[in-house]
């Protein structure tokens, strides 16, 4: 009996859904995150601080017009069990064709190009959700003049399984325990923070070019959140973000491999030096010089950017470079795994020194720039004299096995830091590794719960009812009771 009802209810949702959508977007500001001193956005194709058909925004602090970087994207890679490598890369020049918001769908083979349209006509959005009106819902959900917000009626909880999706989707709190979203019996999102917003995304299964891409067919559900926050504290500058990890295919991944690619662009997009730091988990960016420009909006002091896996140890940090050679961004799949396993294109390990490429050497390393930006006996863009100028890589985590139906989790956190002055390239940097020290101790505390699925409450146990029962009276009794059924 449940199958015929959580069909009927999820086509329901769906109607609604569509009601409310009548555009692509409700409003711009139904995608960007703007509660502490970051202002950014999220595209439904799951990229931070980029879009190509949206405004988009990484703006720190929050209330100017400077972006700190130039888009955010998650990649994976894995040899699946045949031994071939299968990558999921979105970027720039992919983000239309490689890359479908919403979630993966079975029967894509099966649908033309407009039934898809249509089925993914409410999942090319984002889902902006604050805590207070979780809150708010939690308490009022059942009262006469409640009005619910758009985001918690259209939470897609649930997918459409006779039409190629997953029954369980976005994470929610199922108060009646019937795995079935159902936000006017009380049922509400589940997020972190202060505000999130939530996407899901897929890689296109109608676009794969052999053998220079070959699919995953994973499911990523991102979950960006932040906290409000005094000024000019730590997690005032902290953007957190989770990735659950769905694999909806056939393919078996003994060692996934997942990263952010982070296009830094602190104002001035090519006057940039990047670094790591391994006991942090960090990679960052930094201005290069001592002054932040001349082209674009640029910033007045040098600040400088940070982002770091939270709930992974960092495998590896690699700057990819717009050469054409091993050191340049990667073409092809064998390529992009190598550029998540501390390898050039060329397959050749990174070691110390450099740009990192020295075939004669055995100084091997996961990580570029590892060196202190204060001290000069270490291996750092400021000892090696590079010319400041685009700076873009990529920090990866080892996510272990991820089998058919199997799901994981990575968090990651971006780290804005500004120490208000042009006297030194290095205090930004200083002022960020004290940042992420705090973010890190402060995730450690406080999330205990990884990547959010969804929580079914138990439903209270009922008093029995006994047909034909005693009655007893009077009770208490003094010298006589007496017994009816």
């Amino acid at each position: 009996m449940r199958l015929p009802l959580l069909l009927a209810i999820m086509l329901h949702c769906t109607a609604i859904a569509l009601t409310a959508q009548n555009t692509n977007r409700l409003n711009i500001y139904d995608y960007v995150l703007a509660v502490n001193n970051i202002k950014v956005s999220l595209d439904p194709s799951g990229t931070i601080g980029y879009s190509n058909v949206n405004p988009y925004y990484f703006n720190a602090p929050s209330d100017g017009d400077v972006s700190a970087m130039y888009g955010g994207f998650f990649w994976l890679a894995s040899k699946d069990q045949f031994g071939e490598i299968r990558t999921f890369t979105p970027d720039w020049y992919g983000l239309e064709s490689e890359v479908h918001f919403g979630p993966y769908n079975n029967k894509t083979a099966t649908l033309s190009a407009t039934e898809l349209d249509l089925l993914y006509i409410p999942y090319n959005r984002v889902w902006l959700v604050t805590a207070s009106e979780i809150a708010a819902h939690k308490l009022q959900y059942n009262t006469p003049d409640y009005v619910m917000p758009e985001s918690i009626l259209n939470w897609p909880g649930n997918g459409d399984t006779a039409s190629g999706f997953s029954a369980q989707l976005a994470p929610f709190a199922d108060v009646n325990n019937n795995f079935i979203y159902e936000p006017l019996l009380g049922d509400y999102p589940l997020i972190k923070g202060d505000a999130a917003a939530f996407a899901m995304y897929h890689d296109n299964t109608l676009y794969e070019i052999y053998p220079y891409n070959k699919n995953m067919d994973i499911e990523v559900h991102v979950l960006m959140y932040a906290f409000e926050a005094s000024p000019e504290t730590f997690l005032d500058n902290t953007l957190f973000v989770d990735y659950t990890l769905f694999n909806r295919g056939d393919f078996n991944y003994d060692t996934l491999l997942g990263g952010s690619f982070v296009d830094f662009s602190i104002g001035c997009y090519n006057n940039d030096y990047c670094g790591s730091d391994s006991t942090l988990n960090l990679f960052y960016g930094y201005n290069g010089d001592l002054e932040d420009g001349p082209w674009d909006i640029t910033y007045s002091t040098l600040p400088a950017l940070g982002c770091m896996p939270l709930s992974h140890a960092l495998h590896s940090f690699m700057n990819l470079t717009g050469l054409a050679d091993p050191s340049g961004y990667p073409d092809n799949s064998e390529e992009f795994y190598y550029s998540l396993d501390a390898k050039f294109g060329d397959g050749f390990p990174m070691t110390t020194g450099g740009m990192g490429y020295n075939t004669g050497s055995t100084s091997f390393t996961n990580y570029m720039f590892h060196g202190d930006v204060n001290n000069l006996e270490q291996w750092s863009e400021i000892t090696e004299s590079n010319t400041p100028s685009e700076r873009r890589g990529v920090g990866s985590v080892d996510l272990g096995t991820l089998v058919p139906g199997g799901s994981s989790c990575a968090s990651f956190a971006y780290v804005f830091a500004d120490a208000g002055t042009t006297l030194s390239k290095t205090y930004s940097v200083d002022l960020l590794k004290t940042y992420s020290t705090l973010v890190h101790n402060f995730y450690d505390l406080n999330d205990t719960a990884g990547c959010l699925e969804t929580m079914y409450i138990p439903l209270p146990i009922e008093e029995p009812v006994i047909e034909n029962a005693l009655t007893i009276y009077p009770n208490p009794a003094t010298d006589a009771i007496h017994f009816t059924t």
